[in-house]
């Protein structure tokens, strides 16, 4: 799906979600978008088998789908709103669209 330039970026960011992140993906990759677009998966140190999952997406979809890692423990959160924020960053960094969507 990816061309020259990517038009629009989906971040998702997930952490132990394995079963909504796979229906998640599942609808974002069914739509048909007619422009370039590439589906970003920041995933906060996962013990429950998502990470797997994105890297199978990766495998799946070599050219849409971009999974990262990230601990948001490195930030030292004093709550979920900061663990979130640490891994919606993480998201930000890697997005290459010119716009963004959050999912």
């Amino acid at each position: 799906m990816i061309n020259s330039s990517v038009v629009l970026s989906i971040l998702v960011i997930s952490h132990n979600q394995k079963q909504e992140l796979h229906r998640c993906l599942e609808s974002v990759l069914h739509q048909q978008l007619h422009f370039p677009f590439e589906v970003i998966v920041s995933d906060d140190a996962s013990s429950d088998g998502t990470w797997e999952l994105i890297q199978d997406y990766m495998v799946e979809y070599p050219q849409v789908v971009f999974g990262y890692q990230v601990n948001s423990d490195d930030c030292k959160p004093t709550n979920t709103s900061e663990r979130s924020g640490h891994n919606r960053a993480n998201a930000y960094r890697k997005a290459r669209g010119k716009y963004f969507v959050h999912i």
